[in-house]
């Protein structure tokens, strides 16, 4: 395998995340309402991840909405980065029947991953209030 072959498959992981990424920011965003959510403070307290609690304000701006996005847009493409960049080897060969029947335990250990091992560590700044089957429908749907 040639170093070009090793690298073509990074900008194709790159896309994919983004495409995921921006459908499930959508997702989320339309969907907040429909179970009790205000979509403009969730994003602003997801901007919290990386930019502490400085971000936080009695109502969101719009720099803390986009920053909010944009964390949550970053764990995304990272999480295509590793199925589609990382795992190649593994993952290049799938047809798309493959990629769905295998993107259902990746949504549950992906969403898993995110919900009992990172958000805990960000309690003491962002506490939740959405219940883990809100993460795995949004991973799954992605």
């Amino acid at each position: 395998m040639t170093t070009q072959d090793r690298e073509r498959h990074w900008l194709p992981a790159l896309w994919l995340g983004l495409i995921s990424s921006t459908y499930s920011t959508l997702l989320i965003t339309l969907g907040a309402g429909r179970i009790g959510r205000d979509a403009a403070v969730d994003w602003m307290q997801v901007a919290m991840a990386y930019f502490g609690r400085d971000i936080l304000s009695a109502s969101p701006t719009w720099g803390a909405i986009l920053a909010g996005i944009f964390v949550h847009q970053s764990a995304d493409i990272f999480w295509a980065l590793v199925f589609f960049g990382f795992m190649w080897r593994w993952t290049h060969q799938l047809s798309p029947w493959h990629i769905l029947i295998v993107g259902i335990p990746w949504a549950v250990l992906t969403a898993a991953i995110e919900y009992y091992l990172t958000l805990p560590w960000l309690q003491p700044w962002l506490m939740m209030q959405v219940p883990y089957w809100t993460a795995l429908s949004v991973h799954l749907s992605t």
